[in-house]
């Protein structure tokens, strides 16, 4: 295994361990406001690290004039951010680590709808797979609105979101350092859900076990985990750093089994891996 391979399983390990302290922080205290202090502390970190690294913090002043920044940081950090800590909330950090792996289908389908990308007869296949596989991992087979399945729905809702950002990170990247993009998305992302949560909720403080765990989600997300795929990609092949997040829910999945004691019966563990297996091909074949 490559450095930038080992880089990129790395990454998605950590990834998967940030979305089950993200999922037991929104179980602790309002969903909103875990996504609000998540984003600020985030920006803040990357923002050290920036100037650190001698990055031009001035950027910002070209970035928010530019309509792609605000799609970014409305679509990805607002809108998605929502959804899925709404959606943590109520279900299971395995479901939710198996059904995030559903992205690369929704970003498949916005090339598709936006930048009229071909859409070949095997990537149809392959998400048609994926969606069949979270109805299993969502239900067991049986169909019932209760409160998992909802909060299954809001995650899968927030790929929607999540996955046409793509569209205009793409565009962004091109010119902008991912470093710096992600800490003013944070950032100005943050701000609007701190003043949507001073709408919304009388108390802003959390409890301290909620706030640690956002550190420790914050940390190993956007600080360790997003570092070490930027780099990944700056050493290996786009599809082979995409592929290895397929690890992502195995590495999630195992904490939220040793810690949580959660774990998958046989009819989730089919859809579990077909969506695995769905969004590696998925991964690999596009890019």
């Amino acid at each position: 295994m490559n450095e930038g391979a080992r880089l990129a399983v790395y990454s998605a390990i950590l990834i998967g361990v940030s979305i089950v302290f993200q999922s037991q922080a929104s179980k602790l205290a309002q969903p909103v406001l875990i996504a609000t202090y998540a984003l600020l502390i985030s920006s803040v970190i990357l923002l050290v690290m920036a100037k650190i690294k001698g990055k031009k913090l001035n950027a910002i002043n070209k970035l928010r004039k530019k309509a792609d920044f605000w799609k970014i940081t409305l679509s990805r950090n607002v809108f998605g951010t929502l959804l899925l800590l709404y959606g943590l909330s109520m279900t299971t950090s395995i479901n939710s680590l198996v059904i995030l792996r559903l992205e690369p289908a929704f970003v498949i389908f916005f090339g598709y709808l936006l930048l009229r990308e071909k859409l070949k007869q095997k990537e149809i296949f392959y998400v048609t797979a994926t969606i069949i596989g979270a109805v299993l991992v969502s239900t067991s087979g049986v169909l019932s609105f209760n409160e998992t399945q909802t909060g299954d729905l809001l995650v899968l809702s927030s790929l929607i979101f999540l996955g046409y950002s793509y569209i205009p990170s793409r565009r962004l990247m091109q010119k902008t350092d991912p470093l710096i993009l992600t800490a003013y998305s944070n950032l100005f992302g943050g701000i609007v859900l701190l003043i949507l949560s001073a709408a919304l909720v009388k108390n802003l403080a959390i409890p301290a076990n909620a706030l640690l765990f956002t550190m420790v989600s914050v940390i190993t997300f956007y600080v360790v985990g997003l570092s070490l795929w930027f780099e990944a990609l700056k050493k290996t092949q786009a599809w082979r750093v995409a592929s290895l997040l397929s690890i992502t829910p195995i590495a999630g999945g195992a904490l939220s089994f040793l810690w949580l004691g959660e774990s998958l019966n046989f009819v989730q563990l089919t859809g579990a891996i077909t969506i695995l297996l769905a969004s590696y091909k998925l991964s690999a074949k596009r890019n």
